[in-house]
């Protein structure tokens, strides 16, 4: 499980040791991905552990970004729905496309009973059965959204949710996401922000970070 250890270069035991403790805390299995992904540029040679502990903060610091920028976008995609489609039309042609999961059925009772706001039974939907509701939206020409970029939305806020790892030796691609998941931001000066905030992430220690760097 742990053999990949001996593929990096240590210029002490100390670096090691702290290796395997950041290990302990994210897994064996994750930090190996950092390994490998490091590899693909020292074939036949050991990784050096800075480049593997700049991969693993990178990444840690780019994944925490995006789940910020995730959250205005959700937001965003929620407040679409609301702004086309009215409380009844929701209830009577959109509603029968979810999951009737017990959650799902409870909220659209209050719904139903003008308990609860449209936008506050969405906040309760996973991004999953949102993105049912959109699908169906797009296809009724009620919201101009790409439906294969939100498919691309959907697999990137994923990987991001569920603590993957987002760095990739295919740069480009993972630039290409990112710029996705922007562009349904609506403010200018937010996107530009983000986009600043990304591009700062790449130092380590006070200098560039040498692998996987995107900057937008």
């Amino acid at each position: 499980m742990s053999e990949w250890l001996d593929g990096v270069r240590y210029a002490n035991p100390v670096q090691r040791n702290e290796l395997e403790k950041w290990c302990d805390i994210i897994g064996y299995d994750k930090y190996k991905e950092y390994f490998n992904l490091a590899k693909l540029n020292y074939e036949n040679k050991e990784v050096p552990f800075g480049i593997l502990r700049e991969c693993a903060i990178y990444d840690a610091k780019l994944s925490k970004t995006l789940f910020g920028v995730l959250r205005i976008v959700e937001f965003g995609l929620r407040s679409k729905i609301v702004d086309e489609i009215s409380e009844d039309v929701f209830i009577e042609k959109y509603y029968p496309c979810l999951t009737k999961k017990t959650q799902v059925k409870s909220m659209s009772k209050k719904l139903k009973q003008g308990k609860i706001s449209l936008h506050e039974f969405l906040q309760e939907l996973v991004f999953g059965e949102l993105r049912k509701v959109l699908e169906k939206a797009i296809g009724d020409k009620l919201i101009d959204i790409d439906k294969e970029k939100l498919g691309k939305v959907n697999k990137f806020r994923n990987s991001i949710m569920h603590h993957k790892k987002i760095l990739s030796a295919n740069v480009e691609n993972l630039k290409n996401n990112i710029n996705i998941l922007l562009a349904y931001i609506d403010d200018d000066k937010q996107t530009e922000k983000f986009k600043n905030d990304i591009n700062k992430l790449a130092k380590y220690n006070g200098k560039e970070v040498r692998l996987y760097v995107v900057k937008l």
